[in-house]
């Protein structure tokens, strides 16, 4: 039986009670929406105005009139309000406190959350209060999580894009790949990844496997030769993952997205599917360049990239071996492994390697963000992707994904195998080269230039309240726009 009862105000509009505590006011809820709205704090202009536990939305129309140009998004406890829902532009029912900072920040993203304005009904909150916590949890963690992926945006943004242009002018022959049904085994860099080398190298024949960087060497030095390799991350340190292809080059083929850091030598020596997240600008640069492009998830770890790639690359079964996400007592990922050369030469007497081990095993908020996309995901995902290692007992759970031993899976022989080919010859360096400078000047003009490689910039100047504000903001985000463009041109040797 619902704890929902309505009834008719004094002014003859519905109201209503949940257990007894009053939801809206009993004579005019209409002028109660209005003092509630009129008396939040608006310290931006919102472009999303969320509210939670609204009941029967009368805050909707009120909301309307004072920001027509910002988006209502209710987040409701019940579904006994259904018949307002129509009054918002999105509804979002509350089930759970992961499941409701996924879906908003796949609804809004970074910049949406950073251009949002949160309220909470407080009636609602009193009548609904695990759901009330559970929710503002929510919205705290993907708020936290969007300014940490547009503070990393933001420091990144021209090493990304100077990455992209090194990918269209140094890129050399590009692949394709055909999928198939045999399973695919993606292979992260976790410390469990080590109980599972003896049975990769002696089913070897039966199954796709696809590397992300950092798990390559550790391959590699096992005797295990990946089919690909995968790598997103646009930071300076990533490519070092990949200098054991410099060195040794066993052919491995590369799976890259634009922005992701390689040296020029690989790009001209090994065979390279390029990957694309469909975003702005990279999508546009590479098809004015004539490169090929192999459609992926932006994702912020390479492996969830990876899984999502392998997903459409067969009907089979996709497992994961190596992957953690956790910290760990010792090395966190297992070697060797490219970073841990490097970090070893900082180690001295007065700050040794146990010291440098134990606070890498400290909780981590990357790891975290990393874990909850992996715990978030759909029932198709999970009925399709498994954890797999030898015995290893791991220190967090992913959702529902179900974690395997070798004696629980049968890899079937048979089977076809997803397989690269080789795309169309490219465009003649020269005429890239050209090419990416028409389209980034051209590129340069829009707003959407702006929001892309100054996106903090960009945000605070939409946010502002004041016109007088607002020009002096575009203003400064504009220049500074201007300045990464002439930067990138002046990269490739274009002015």
């Amino acid at each position: 039986m619902s704890r929902i009862v309505f009834f008719q105000a004094k002014n003859g509009s519905t109201t209503c009670t949940c257990a007894g505590l009053p939801l809206h006011s009993a004579y005019n809820p209409e002028r109660e929406a209005e003092r509630f709205v009129s008396a939040q704090e608006y310290t931006f202009l919102p472009q999303n105005i969320i509210v939670t536990g609204p009941a029967l939305s009368y805050t909707a129309d009120i909301l309307r009139q004072k920001f027509p140009q910002a988006a209502l998004i209710a987040v409701r406890y019940s579904t006994d309000f259904s018949a307002s829902d129509s009054k918002w532009d999105s509804v979002l029912y509350y089930t759970s406190q992961a499941d409701l900072e996924n879906r908003l920040y796949t609804m809004l993203g970074e910049e949406g959350l950073a251009e949002t304005q949160f309220l909470s009904w407080q009636p609602g909150a009193a009548a609904f209060p695990k759901e009330n916590t559970g929710a503002w949890n929510a919205i705290k963690q993907a708020v936290v999580k969007s300014r940490a992926v547009l503070a990393t945006r933001t420091y990144f943004a021209r090493r990304w894009y100077k990455n992209c242009c090194t990918f269209v002018t140094e890129l050399t022959s590009c692949m394709t790949i055909t999928g198939g049904s045999a399973p695919v085994i993606v292979a992260a860099s976790g410390p469990s990844l080590g109980t599972c080398l003896e049975q990769l190298r002696q089913y070897r024949h039966t199954y796709f496997l696809l590397a992300v960087s950092s798990a390559l060497e550790p391959l590699l030095n096992a005797g295990i030769r990946p089919d690909a390799c995968i790598s997103t991350d646009g930071g300076y340190y990533a490519k070092a993952h990949l200098d054991i292809l410099t060195k040794h080059n066993p052919g491995v083929p590369l799976l890259l997205a634009a922005e992701a850091a390689c040296r020029p030598q690989l790009l001209r020596t090994c065979a390279v599917v390029p990957l694309t997240y469909r975003s702005f600008p990279e999508a546009q640069i590479l098809n004015s360049c004539g490169i090929p492009s192999l459609p992926a998830e932006r994702n912020g770890t390479v492996s969830g990239t990876a899984v999502e790639l392998a997903l459409r690359l067969t009907t089979g079964p996709v497992y994961c071996c190596g992957l953690d996400l956790a910290p760990a007592k010792g090395y966190q990922h297992l070697q060797p492994n490219a970073l841990e050369r490097s970090n070893r030469l900082t180690d001295s007497r007065l700050r040794p390697l146990c010291t440098r081990l134990s606070a890498a095993g400290l909780p981590s908020e990357s790891l975290n963000i990393y874990r909850d996309w992996f715990s978030t995901r759909s029932a198709g995902f999970y009925s399709r992707v498994f954890r797999l290692s030898g015995p290893y007992t791991y220190a967090n759970t992913l959702g529902t994904m179900r974690e395997l031993t070798w004696n629980d899976i049968t890899l079937p022989g048979g089977i076809t195998m997803p397989h690269l080919t080789s795309a169309a010859p490219l465009p003649a360096r020269e005429k890239r080269r050209q090419a990416l400078k028409e389209c980034l000047q051209r590129l340069s003009e829009s707003e959407e230039w702006i929001k892309n490689v100054c996106p903090a910039d960009y945000i605070t100047w939409q946010r502002a309240l004041k016109q007088a504000d607002r020009a002096r903001l575009q203003e400064a985000a504009e220049e500074k726009s201007r300045a990464v463009a002439a930067e990138l041109l002046s990269y490739i040797g274009a002015v």
